[in-house]
């Protein structure tokens, strides 16, 4: 009996060295697998990118909104939005290029949301980035602004606005706003007689 009893013990233990060795060697086996020098590591997730969505770049003469490289793009689905804004401190034009855009309506400026992000006393800058930045309005009705501005802080630079009367270029209705360095090109100042009249053209052709 107690013979009986030893037996078993002996042949439990020899099983579970057994095991023990079997799964050793599979561990070897997987390893022995592996190119020389590389070894099972476990592999870090990378942090993800942060991308700045608060500077702007416009790349296209196009005047659509649905266009993403659109200056028109830019105000109306970056800036102006009240919540998920995107260009919320500049939209520049991209260095060293020509731009000639004739806009079909006027550029509205306006955003109920803080505009000064960053502390430096602006809401928003515009500017040209060194390129030849044309914003044509001879699509616009005569009495029509190109741009209509209602925030305040707000710096356009390096631009040149061509219109029929240069009180139509830039309207501003903020404070602390600077366009000292914005060109207006006024094209038929002559029109300028006919303010309040139904009769003048609804488009002056601008040359």
């Amino acid at each position: 009996m107690q013979r009986t009893t030893l037996t078993f013990f002996t042949l439990s233990f020899i099983l579970f060295s057994g095991a023990q060795i079997a799964k050793a060697g599979q561990a070897d086996r997987i390893q022995s697998t592996l190119p020389t020098g590389v070894e099972t590591t476990q592999t870090e997730i990378p942090a993800p990118v942060r991308i700045d969505l608060s500077h702007c770049t416009v790349v296209s003469s196009s005047d659509s909104v649905d266009n993403f490289s659109s200056l028109r793009r830019k105000i109306e689905q970056g800036f102006n939005r009240s919540s998920q804004r995107m260009c919320t401190e500049s939209i520049r034009f991209n260095a060293g290029s020509e731009f000639n855009i004739q806009a079909e309506d006027t550029y509205t400026i306006q955003t109920p949301a803080d505009t000064d992000t960053n502390g430096d006393g602006w809401g928003l800058k515009i500017f040209g980035n060194g390129s030849d930045v044309v914003i044509d309005g001879a699509l616009l009705e005569h009495d029509q602004c190109v741009f209509e501005v209602w925030n305040d802080d707000i710096q356009m630079s390096g631009l040149t606005i061509r219109v029929w009367d240069k009180d139509f270029a830039i309207c501003d209705h903020g404070q602390g706003n600077d366009f000292s360095a914005v060109t207006i090109i006024e094209t038929k100042p002559h029109l300028k007689l006919y303010k309040g009249n139904s009769q003048i053209p609804s488009h002056p052709v601008l040359p």
